[in-house]
């Protein structure tokens, strides 16, 4: 029986997050991740084969994974640092939530195919799985100041 294509896509999501998740812990500072972006994606593939468990969109979510090439990623990190309040920086941003807004933003960028509430709401919902409900709405309010400015919605 196929998975429902919404419940693989979302799969697909929590893994990448996951993934860019285990990565920043694995670093001393955020600004790290984004420059160390090739080693990041050769590595998924091990990542997925060790952790990854039940049907994912395996493809959406190597898609996802180029969020962390270095041009890519230094343009995620400059939407991200435009939107927090300025006397945030993005080094201050719990490690899951940074995650999840690097890859709802990469998602914004270069995911035209997919609806921007959708987009916002699922990385909202993962907030909500991955984290406290407080930090939901944060996602919510960067996802769509961004999703404001990248697709004129």
């Amino acid at each position: 029986m196929k998975e429902n294509f919404s419940v693989s896509k979302r799969k697909a999501r929590i893994l990448i997050v996951q993934y860019i998740y285990c990565n920043l812990t694995a670093q001393s500072k955020v600004i790290n991740f984004y420059n160390n972006d090739i080693e990041l994606a050769n590595s998924f593939d091990v990542f997925c084969s060790k952790f990854a468990s039940g049907l994912f969109d395996v493809e959406y979510a190597r898609h996802l994974s180029h969020s962390m090439l270095d041009e890519r990623a230094q343009e995620v990190r400059a939407f991200i640092t435009k939107y927090i309040a300025s006397n945030w920086s993005i080094e201050r941003i719990p490690f899951v939530v940074s995650a999840i807004l690097h890859v709802g933003v990469f998602e914004l960028l270069y995911t035209k195919y997919i609806d921007t509430p959708v987009i916002i709401n699922e990385y909202v919902e993962i907030s909500k799985f991955l984290n406290h409900k407080g930090e939901a709405s944060f996602v919510n309010g960067i996802l769509d100041n961004i999703a404001q400015e990248i697709r004129r919605c």
